[in-house]
């Protein structure tokens, strides 16, 4: 197995940067898709969890995203949210009144749970930028591919970062089993979007991730795209890199 190891770097939109060792410690949340609570608009529900989510931001050092994404034409939401390590993790759902923090991930059934959380294994976070789309896209794997899919996906991180600089987030996370890799994604808008899609970067990436896919018929790959970015939340900036401020990824066998 492939044993990745990254320098990110975490600043605030004005603070100094706070340099960090990354090895596979960052987790992830997707948690979705969920209906609009009952006796609440969808306007009176995003704009009292904009508060709210601000609020958790700002008071949780490892919380470094938490944002409100509308699913509009199934009329659900998704939360993408990113923490330092498993003690931000625990924090943040102690926060939420949970006595033990969060649940080990494998307790989690990833099949049925609205509630997924990720190892992540690279990609970065932008503060800023006016994000209006959101992605997040699943794939599963065939058994023992993950090394051979993350050499395939990793290089090509820090060429987004440097030529993409309307990406607000780009994750590349996976389940402890590494049955399934998710990308999770905020885009300024469709632009964005087709700069991404179409860069040499992107196509070279796509052909070498091809042999790592499952073929079994049980698991397929799912794409919720094009989601709407509800009221945008703080995201604390994280970049992949080495030194200086670039963009860099080692990895050790």
């Amino acid at each position: 197995m492939c044993f990745l190891t990254f320098f990110f770097f975490l600043r605030h939109f004005s603070s100094s940067l706070i340099s960090f060792p990354y090895s596979l410690s960052m987790l992830a949340i997707v948690y979705g898709p969920v209906p609009c609570p009952k006796g609440k608009t969808p306007a009176e529900y995003e704009a009292s969890e904009a508060l709210r989510r601000e609020k958790v931001v700002a008071t949780e050092e490892g919380c470094l995203m938490y944002q409100l994404v509308s699913n509009d034409k199934n009329k659900t939401y998704y939360i993408f949210e990113l923490y330092l390590n498993q003690q931000s993790l625990d924090v943040h759902f102690k926060n939420m009144g949970m006595k033990n923090g969060a649940p080990p991930l494998n307790k989690i059934k990833y099949e049925t749970s609205p509630l997924k959380i990720y190892h992540v294994v690279g990609g970065y976070l932008h503060p800023g930028g006016d994000m209006t789309i959101g992605n997040v896209i699943s794939l599963p794997l065939a058994s023992g591919m993950g090394s051979i899919f993350e050499r395939a996906v990793v290089p090509s991180l820090a060429t987004y970062d440097l030529n993409e600089p309307n990406t607000g987030c780009y994750l590349l996370c996976k389940r402890p089993d590494e049955s399934e890799y998710v990308f999770i994604e905020l885009f300024q808008n469709q632009s964005a979007i087709d700069v991404h899609s179409k860069s040499i970067a992107f196509k070279e990436m796509s052909k070498k991730i091809g042999k790592a896919k499952t073929s079994a018929k049980n698991k397929k790959a799912t794409f919720v795209t094009n989601m709407r970015v509800c009221v945008e939340t703080t995201r604390k900036k994280v970049i992949q890199g080495g030194g200086g401020g670039g963009s860099s990824v080692s990895s050790k066998l």
